[in-house]
């Protein structure tokens, strides 16, 4: 029954994130940023972790959600709603595909702390992606002037990747505190070995291929820290 009151709960976050996504951008906030405001705003997800009686609910929610945004672009000019969330986080220079990437790294690490035993490396996998790349778009787009750009990827800000590796170990030591002291699970804190996660999170974000990096990024801190802890 508590996976139940779960699933309706998470349900009832989704569609209001897509909601909030469609009136901001209709107030006339830029794609870029509603797309990081969604990619931080996704985080919420490791928060509920912890607290499922069974893997198979999380599991099935997450790969119904890759399957959905996977169909989007043959679904969106069929139902206007659909159109409305599509056009407010995707445009030519924001493309949809790394939405897809950015849910399947969801799902794909989801089934992996809970089938392998993972949970936190998995949470803090996703945590650094929502957090640290949501929060180096934000800040590198906006604030960030000096850039560089690899031959293979999209130009990035020094300030973008400052970014990432400070928001990714953020996100790591707030699932560190949540996971020992909320959810009363055995974490020992390894303040060296969050930081170098943060370090090769902003070092994947940097050196991804374009809109990769929503699969490098989470991939490397999970396997980090499943070989680390």
């Amino acid at each position: 029954m508590k996976d139940l009151y779960l699933t309706l709960l998470w349900l009832g976050v989704l569609g209001g994130g897509a909601a909030f996504c469609v009136l901001v951008r209709g107030k006339g906030l830029r794609t870029t940023y509603v797309r990081d405001l969604l990619h931080i705003g996704t985080g919420l997800w490791v928060f509920g972790l912890p607290f499922w009686e069974k893997p198979t609910a999380p599991v099935i929610m997450v790969c119904a959600a890759f399957l959905a945004v996977l169909s989007m672009p043959l679904l969106k000019n069929r139902v206007p709603a659909l159109e409305s969330f599509y056009s407010s986080v995707s445009d030519d220079e924001e493309r949809w595909s790394g939405i897809v990437v950015y849910v399947f790294s969801f799902a794909l690490f989801t089934a992996l702390g809970f089938h392998l035993d993972r949970l936190f490396a998995a949470a803090c996998a996703m945590g650094s992606l929502a957090v640290g790349d949501g929060l180096g778009g934000l800040l590198g787009s906006g604030l960030g002037r000096r850039r560089y750009r690899l031959p293979w990827a999209k130009e990035k800000s020094y300030l973008g990747s400052l970014a990432v590796a400070f928001g990714s170990l953020a996100a790591i030591l707030i699932m560190a505190c949540w996971f020992r002291y909320v959810a009363d699970l055995p974490v020992a804190f390894r303040w060296g070995h969050f930081a170098a996660s943060a370090l090769l999170a902003s070092a994947a974000e940097a050196f991804s291929p374009r809109a990769s990096d929503n699969f490098f990024l989470p991939a490397t801190v999970f396997l980090y820290l499943s070989l680390a802890l």
